[in-house]
């Protein structure tokens, strides 16, 4: 059985699904903060009490299990992110979102970007590799 720890990861992406919409909920361990990212700018503020077990989940078990201290960390919801103009890319900007958190705090792509990202997606997929390089080969 393979063990993986997370103590000294410095990033927590949560990838989720809520009521057929795709958003990231990042916890930046340095910075002490915990963004959900949504690319839906109408669906923000909706799945309140989802969004709100899910924050508590976090702060008051996971990042106790991690040796974390859960006091002073800062919930925000980005608006300055690319967003996106209809409603089935919703996945793809949350791995886009995951990718280009991973290689700094900047999204360089925006909604005409999807028909690219989307196609270099099903070539990963079907090729069975995911492109080395990160945002660099997207």
């Amino acid at each position: 059985m393979v063990t993986i720890s997370f103590c000294l990861s410095m990033q927590l992406f949560l990838p989720m699904c809520l009521h057929e919409h795709w958003l990231l909920f990042y916890a930046d361990i340095d910075g002490k903060k915990l963004p959900w990212l949504d690319s839906n700018e109408h669906s923000q503020m909706s799945n309140v009490s989802e969004k709100h077990v899910i924050l508590r989940w976090f702060l008051e078990f996971l990042l106790p299990s991690l040796g974390h201290d859960h006091k002073d960390w800062s919930y925000d919801v980005p608006k300055n992110i690319p967003m996106q103009k209809n409603s089935v890319d919703c996945a793809l900007f949350v791995m886009k979102y995951a990718d280009c958190l991973t290689h700094g705090n900047h999204f360089p792509f925006t909604q005409d970007d999807m028909p690219h990202f989307r196609h270099r997606t099903f070539l990963d997929l079907y090729h069975g590799s995911i492109c080395v390089g990160g945002s660099q080969g997207y």
